[in-house]
């Protein structure tokens, strides 16, 4: 079986998933989040962050997991934010749009 091209978008949104994680990693130096969070703010960071990475690897490489663990870790994620009163609709419609964009090039994954 051949190898299948990259399209654009899912360059973009593999390029999108890298600075989410890094913005993941970045705001927890700060330390507030943690305190508002609570003891099981660790545990919540360190899945978020593999979900987040092994997504983008996967949706890079085109592998037809990668939208299933990409829609796992953005449900969990919106899911924790909106119960905690930190919920907004920018960050949600990035969400939505990032899994359309992956599951919309799932048929031509491997």
């Amino acid at each position: 079986m051949s190898k299948p091209e990259r399209p654009i978008p899912i360059v973009l949104l593999c390029l999108l998933l890298a600075a989410a994680l890094l913005w993941t990693l970045w705001s927890a130096r700060r330390g507030d989040l943690t305190r508002a969070f609570g003891f099981a703010y660790w545990p919540y960071l360190s899945t978020i962050s593999v979900g987040l990475a092994a997504s983008g690897v996967g949706l890079w490489r085109m592998l037809r997991w990668s939208p299933i663990v990409l829609a796992a870790v953005l449900g969990v994620d919106c899911a924790v934010a909106w119960t905690m009163g930190e919920g907004h609709w920018l960050p949600t419609a990035i969400s939505v749009i990032s899994l359309a964009i992956a599951f919309g090039y799932r048929p031509r994954m491997r």
